[in-house]
């Protein structure tokens, strides 16, 4: 009787072993469901850019003192559902280097625009009186904007699409 004791004990213990592996296994699974769930989101938020440009080519030009065109590339990057965006630095001959930033946003219609900031002399946020809507993406002529940098003065400005 002792032996059948003991078998039963066995067969408790393997039946407790099972579950508890299947328990196991089954938060694993948990895991790694959330987990590539999680990971699928990420990837989709950093995804594709929103605006038909990858990389636009920046060209400021007849500011006061300015002695030859000052173009840069700048490569955007999606930040959200209805945004991209991308910085990169010029250099204004005869007035120094700063930084640019291109912005592009889908709205009621999709536009990029784009600022200068950090020219020595510049004096506060550059202005435009621009929308450069539907310009940038395919047409073959790429009409100027005016741009104001307040301590600088008055030019103009061209946002063309590289890819």
């Amino acid at each position: 009787m002792k032996f059948n004791n003991d078998n039963r004990r066995i067969n408790s213990s393997i039946v407790e072993a099972n579950y508890f592996k299947a328990m196991i296994i089954g938060i694993l699974l948990i895991v790694f469901v959330v987990a590539s769930n999680t990971n699928g989101t990420a990837f989709a938020q950093a995804g594709k850019n929103i605006g038909c440009a990858d990389t636009v080519k920046v060209t400021i030009f007849k500011l006061p003192k300015q002695t030859a065109d000052a173009s840069t590339e700048v490569t955007l990057s999606n930040i959200g559902p209805s945004d991209d965006r991308g910085y990169g630095n010029i250099t204004i001959p005869s007035i120094g280097s700063g930084h640019v930033l291109v912005n592009f946003h889908i709205g009621s219609i999709g536009e990029y625009k784009a600022e200068v900031s950090d020219i020595p002399g510049q004096t506060g946020e550059s202005k435009s009186n621009y929308d450069m809507t539907g310009v940038v993406c395919g047409q073959s002529i790429h009409p100027t904007a005016f741009i104001d940098i307040p301590g600088i003065g008055s030019g103009s400005i061209t946002i063309t699409k590289v890819n």
